[in-house]
């Protein structure tokens, strides 16, 4: 699969707008299940935040993801997507509690992607 990033993780738009559904409301008022060119974000909006997303996960781990771990730095990736469009376009939202328990949930996944791939002695990222 191509993606924008290049990074086979890089998640799509309705992995993203699968963690925030409520956030998928077009200009009539509709929740709509993904981000189109109706919603706020847009989905070309989105697809630019998943691909951030994506380059995040790379930066935080420094290292090649071994391919039996690219679904899971897929999954967080969304999440990182959700927050990034949650803070970008909903600020007044991301003191909520279903912010904070994305973001820990995040965080905690990330934490061990991140132990499991270097575990897994990947070779390292020119």
């Amino acid at each position: 699969m191509s993606t924008g990033s290049g990074f086979p993780w890089e998640p799509t738009v309705d992995q993203v707008a699968s963690l925030i559904a409520v956030r998928t409301v077009d200009e009539g008022g509709n929740q709509v299940g993904t981000f189109t060119s109706d919603t706020r974000p847009t989905d070309v909006q989105a697809r630019v935040l998943c691909e951030t997303a994506a380059q995040d996960i790379s930066q935080r781990l420094g290292i090649d993801v071994p391919d039996e771990y690219v679904p899971e730095a897929q999954r967080i990736a969304a999440m990182d997507c959700a927050l990034l469009i949650i803070a970008s376009y909903y600020p007044d939202v991301s003191e909520q509690r279903s912010y904070v328990w994305l973001q820990g949930a995040f965080l905690a996944a990330l934490q061990t992607l991140q132990d499991d791939v270097r575990h897994a002695t990947p070779r390292r990222l020119p």
